[in-house]
Parts: C-alpha cells; structure tokens; sequence
C-alpha cells in the first residue's frame, strides 16, 4: 500500500526516532493509511457518501488514537534502551 506523502513523512521519523521498533507501529500505520485513502481518494478514485464518510473519519480518529499511545510507550522503550532501537552512534 502506498502512503501519502504526509503519512510517509511520519513514518521516516517514526523509524529516525525508534529504529527497529518502529515495526510495532506499521500495522496502525497502514490502518490509519487505509482510512486516510477512503477519506481522501486519489483522482478518479471513489468518493465516500456523507454516513460512510463519517464512521471512517471515527475510525481514523480511534486508530490515531491507537497510534499515538503505541508510539509514546515505543518511544519510551527506545529512550530507556530498548534492543536494537537504533542503527549507528548515538
């Protein structure tokens, strides 16, 4: 699945900040990529009615949610030297 330019932007620094822990954050973010996708279509791509709209924007906002604990506990795991959290010097 590709992501969107922003959504790509946030994974790199997701991976810049968590190294390899970042791979507990994929599955939300291909979620939260998903929904993104319905919401926004790319050109030509089907657009959603108004109630459909509405319960994906709920879900987008529950996986942001999601999102957003996961990463905070991985970002404290990484900072208190979580294995193998980042490549190179420190």
């Amino acid at each position: 699945m590709e992501m969107k330019p922003s959504l790509m932007a946030l994974a790199r620094e997701i991976e810049l900040d968590l190294g390899t822990l970042r791979e507990g954050a994929e599955p939300l973010l291909r979620e939260v990529s998903k929904y993104v996708d319905a919401i926004e279509p790319a050109p030509g791509g089907v657009q959603l009615g108004p109630k459909d709209r509405d319960v994906c924007l709920g879900k987008l906002a529950k996986s942001l949610e999601r999102l957003e604990d996961l990463l905070e506990a991985l970002q404290v795991a990484a900072h208190n030297g979580g294995s193998n959290t980042r490549e190179g010097p420190q």
